[in-house]
């Protein structure tokens, strides 16, 4: 147990594991910097409810103590590999840091990665996208933890959609993916990249406490675009606005906002576009009591 501990921690903060700076703490949290101790301590407190935690940009932690184990994968743990054609990465590869070593290597199509705040194991998660493409799209296979041990696995195995992926039962948790992206050239890769970000700058909040985009895109539709055009930009809440640039982020001003803030000023957000477009906006960001 006391070996356990240099990696396990109880009542921990975690308003700095998550990028809109919310919440109290939680009842454990470990950062495992092995497989073996991964293992160890899925099992030490698999009577908890277990949450799994890459960069914590797409999450909604409460006020109060979290009862639950967070997960996080120690950097020990970040690894990209090139093996028979494949890009092997771990799950707690940050996508900024995947799409660069990819275009270093030729690969074009993972320039769209570059913008997305959240490491490999979240984009799987919940197939993450951008500029027209998604993670799973150019996934081979995955090495995930079942309730069996560990395994690789084919995308057939998953039901893939926009922003959903339903697991098989018996999987606890991605470790690893082969992605498979076409050769093109190094330079013609860095340039996307390049274009992409300064893109990506010029229409979302870069250095503010958010959490990415806070809805899905109805069919056909744009959530910042719907709530853009319902004069909604900049409106603020306690420490919580809707950015001025925008309207599909919720900034945390300052980092003094509460989470109970950000949950009313979502709530007003569906409410006010259920009411004008009839269109019931679902969360993108995964929401934690």
């Amino acid at each position: 147990r006391s070996l356990m501990m240099q990696w396990s921690h109880e009542h921990f903060a975690i308003r700095k594991l998550n990028s809109w700076r919310l919440g109290s703490t939680v009842r454990v949290y470990s950062e495992p910097r092995s497989l073996e101790e991964l293992i160890k301590c899925y099992q030490l407190y698999r009577s908890m409810r277990t949450i799994w935690l890459g960069l914590g940009s797409n999450v909604l932690l409460p006020d109060h103590e979290l009862d639950a184990h967070i997960i996080k994968l120690g950097k020990a743990m970040s690894s990209i590999e090139y093996v028979d054609g494949y890009m092997r990465v771990s799950a707690a590869v940050p996508l900024a840091k995947l799409a660069r070593n990819a275009a270093k290597n030729g690969y074009l199509q993972a320039a769209f990665l570059c913008g997305i705040p959240g490491t490999l194991g979240g984009a799987l998660y919940m197939n993450a996208g951008a500029c027209g493409s998604e993670i799973w799209d150019y996934v081979h296979r995955v090495l995930v933890l079942t309730v069996d041990g560990i395994e690789w696995l084919l995308p057939s195995d998953f039901n893939v959609s926009y922003r959903h992926v339903e697991q098989p039962i018996g999987v606890i948790a991605f470790l690893a993916a082969e992605l498979y992206f076409e050769s093109s050239s190094a330079v013609k890769a860095m340039s996307q990249i390049k274009t992409y970000l300064e893109q990506r700058n010029r229409v979302q909040p870069i250095g503010t406490f958010n959490c990415g985009s806070v809805f899905k895109n109805p069919e056909q539709n744009s959530a910042g675009r719907l709530i853009d055009a319902l004069g909604l930009l900049g409106y603020q809440e306690g420490y919580a606005r809707i950015s001025p640039m925008h309207g599909n982020f919720i900034e945390n001003v300052e980092g003094l906002a509460s989470s109970r803030d950000i949950r009313s000023i979502m709530q007003l957000m569906q409410d006010e576009v259920l009411m004008a477009y009839n269109i019931k906006l679902e969360t993108e960001v995964i929401i934690y009591d």
